[in-house]
């Protein structure tokens, strides 16, 4: 049964500008271990990821935001003629040392852009913003929504709540700025047809990949192939 404990329960271990960090007791838990758990410190903000999907294509502006259109619209650019951009972040959890982190030789992971959205703020329109923001500014072609709802990830030390949207861009050069602890020249395009080769060599370089980005994908694989139809 889900166990509900009030955060001004909470010890806290650290405060910053969106989250704090917190500690939980045994007695709190049931655990046999103290836990911490990371949460934000206001709960009226939502967020969202975006896969963006980048052609060299200047296309007219499609309002059509089913993502069976958009996957048409690809099909019809052409798969092999489509990237993604992947950005570099910096992020705490590489930091520390301990078994198993020899390896990771960077301080940043790959991950999609993405970020909080305003209260009163529709998460497609604050996904873009924040795409624009983090990824660089670029025409908008087409978009959809892949998670529509936001669902929680990655509950081994906090949960996160994002929902995924992913926009066809056009854009000769895409170029990130350096805010938010994002890298660019570590930031890439990435041909979408290679994207899961790409991303399997970073993991064997030790570098992390952010959860959000492998499901925004596989979300994309499926309905390029038929959606969630086609494995009944």
């Amino acid at each position: 049964m889900r166990k509900v404990i009030s955060l001004s329960d909470m010890n806290v271990l650290g405060k910053g500008g969106w989250l704090s960090l917190y500690k939980l007791s045994p007695e709190q838990t049931g655990l046999k271990f103290n836990s911490e758990i990371a949460a934000r410190n206001n709960q009226k903000y939502g967020a969202a990821k975006c896969l963006r999907l980048v052609t060299n294509q200047s296309l007219e502006r499609r309002e059509d935001t089913d993502i069976q259109s958009l996957c048409a619209t690809l099909r019809e650019i052409g798969l092999a003629n489509i990237a993604v951009q992947f950005l570099a972040a910096i992020r705490p959890f590489t930091f520390f040392d301990g078994p198993g982190l020899e390896r990771l030789e960077v301080n940043y992971q790959i991950e999609l852009p993405g970020g909080i959205i305003e209260p009163d703020e529709d998460a497609r329109l604050g996904a873009l913003r924040e795409a624009m923001e983090e990824g660089g500014k670029a025409k908008t072609i087409q978009c959809a929504s892949l998670m529509v709802y936001s669902s929680p990830f990655d509950a081994g030390s906090h949960v996160e709540m994002y929902s995924i949207e992913t926009a066809l861009v056009y854009a000769e050069t895409l170029a990130p700025p350096a805010r938010e602890g994002v890298i660019p020249e570590k930031c890439a395009l990435v041909p979408l047809l290679e994207v899961q080769q790409w991303l399997l060599g970073k993991e064997c370089q030790g570098i992390p990949i952010e959860g959000y980005a492998k499901t925004a994908l596989a979300l994309l694989g499926l309905e390029l192939h038929g959606g969630w139809r086609a494995l009944s």
